[in-house]
């Protein structure tokens, strides 16, 4: 018989069933949780570039107007995009779209790149492109971020660029290591700029496993609880049955085919259970087959004597009509003797001293039948 035709991996089922759900549940909350996560810090650099451009075509209406010429209005629009901060470290910079490597028209936190041509090894670290809804992607592999800025606007107007950065200390300078940073780009073909502003993801990913540990706890606890509900269950069971399921069916099957041979084994102890119960069943069938047994042998013998008795009766009743023929014969001997008697006078009889019954040997006949039927009777 195998494990999962047993109560016990019958049983073993649902806590299965239940692990698989869980990991479905987790694996969607933790994918949604991780889009929510990322949608909302795109949201929040799309804000800030939108502030930014915002700021430009200010700037913009008022070269327009005549009331700044193009490079007071192009620095008044630096000047204050420069100024925007944001989660403390968070800044906009803007390139230019030249090619084959664009240069940096303003950078608010490293000033030395600004009129610089972009096409160091230290920027090729861009890992992957996409359109603003996040339909058309391209992984890249450490390509230059600038360049991809570039060509993020030429394929898609704007979009967002994955690439891996230093974070700024607190004190001055940069981290040796690089985390991964979340830019969105977006170009004015006025004045031939392309504003970008990044956002680090890495505590992304650190709250998304956090998360997960999380609800991995949560699905050992319940996992736990329904394994330990399962068991008890299985124990109860057991213990109802006194034994496995399909050993129970078994002997209730045997037994009910009217075999009452089968051998139950009971643990100890074991009074109450249903295997129990079917024991005493069967033992007390038991007896009463052999209660059954004695009397039907005793009706046999009480059978077999009545069978003689009767054929003795047969018997007995064949002598006696053999009698009653003969006594009907000497009955009607006796009639004509009668008659002839008429003839006869009494008185001769009596004078010669010899009893009728003496000259009539017909009625010694008469009594010996009678007597038979006597002795039968008191038998």
């Amino acid at each position: 018989m195998g494990f999962w035709s047993t109560a016990a991996g019958r049983l073993l089922i649902l806590p299965l069933l239940a692990l698989a759900g869980f990991l479905v549940i987790a694996a969607v909350a933790l994918d949604a949780l991780q889009q929510r996560l990322t949608e909302g810090r795109e949201q929040r650099v799309v804000a800030v570039i939108d502030v930014g451009m915002t700021l430009v075509k200010h700037y913009q209406q008022l070269e327009k107007s005549g009331a700044l010429s193009r490079e007071q209005a192009q620095q008044a629009a630096l000047s204050a995009i420069r100024a925007i901060r944001y989660d403390k470290v968070e800044y906009i910079w803007i390139n230019d779209l030249g090619r084959p490597f664009p240069k940096m028209v303003m950078h608010p936190t490293v000033p030395a790149l600004e009129g610089t041509v972009l096409d160091r090894p230290s920027f090729n670290y861009a890992t992957l492109m996409r359109s603003p809804d996040g339909r058309q992607q391209q992984k890249l592999n450490n390509q230059n971020l600038f360049v991809t800025f570039v060509d993020t606007i030429g394929r898609y107007g704007s979009g967002f660029v994955e690439y891996q950065w230093t974070k700024p200390l607190p004190g001055g300078g940069v981290t040796e290591e690089r985390y991964t940073k979340l830019s969105y780009v977006i170009a004015d073909r006025e004045w031939g700029w392309v504003l970008g502003s990044g956002i680090y993801i890495d505590d992304v990913q650190k709250m998304f496993w956090q998360t997960g540990l999380r609800l991995a706890l949560v699905i050992v606890l319940v996992m736990l609880l329904t394994v330990a509900v399962s068991l008890y269950i299985r124990r109860w069971l057991l213990r109802q049955l006194g034994g496995e399921v399909a050993y129970t069916r078994q002997l209730v099957q045997q037994v009910a085919a009217g075999d009452f041979s089968a051998s139950i084994s009971l643990k100890a102890g074991d009074q109450d259970s249903l295997l129990a119960a079917v024991a005493a069943l069967v033992g007390r069938l038991r007896e009463l087959i052999g209660q059954q047994r004695a009397l039907v042998s005793g009706l046999n013998q009480q059978s077999e004597a009545l069978d003689s008795s009767s054929q003795q009766s047969q018997t007995l009743l064949q002598q006696v009509m053999e009698q009653t023929t003969q006594v009907a014969t000497a009955v009607h001997e006796m009639s004509t003797t009668c008659d002839d008697m008429r003839v006869m006078p009494l008185r001769r009889h009596i004078r010669h001293g010899m009893p009728i019954v003496r000259r009539l040997p017909v009625l010694r006949l008469l009594v010996k039948p009678y007597r038979l039927l006597i002795s039968y009777k008191a038998k």
